[in-house]
């Protein structure tokens, strides 16, 4: 990859710490309606996407779509920089998308 890519980390604080050189992350990408977006029934079109609107985030330049069904592990030697936490009500949306994902829903 050429570019920096925003990325939300999704790891327990708890196992964030200095002794471990990896970190679970979800990538992100830049809404854009004709791709994302279902307007026939006016919702995202993947269930495992969500939605994070820059009215909320002012860090963000656009709408951001976080594409949880992409987990990643990284080394976190390539986390360039902290911007921001997001609030709890899209954090808990997150983790039930990738509870669906990994299948958690069934147990």
């Amino acid at each position: 990859m050429k570019n920096d890519h925003r990325v939300i980390i999704v790891q327990d604080d708890k196992i964030f710490s200095a002794s471990y050189s990896n970190i679970i992350v979800i990538p992100t990408t830049s809404f854009e309606p004709k791709k994302h977006w279902d307007s026939q029934n006016n919702r995202l079109k993947y269930v495992t996407h969500h939605l994070l609107h820059k009215s909320q985030y002012s860090e963000l330049k656009r709408d951001t779509i976080v594409k949880c069904e992409q987990l990643f592990t990284i080394e976190k030697r390539f986390l360039d920089r902290y911007l921001f936490t997001l609030n709890n009500d899209d954090m808990e949306e997150i983790l039930k998308r990738i509870a669906l994902v990994l299948g958690f829903n069934r147990i």
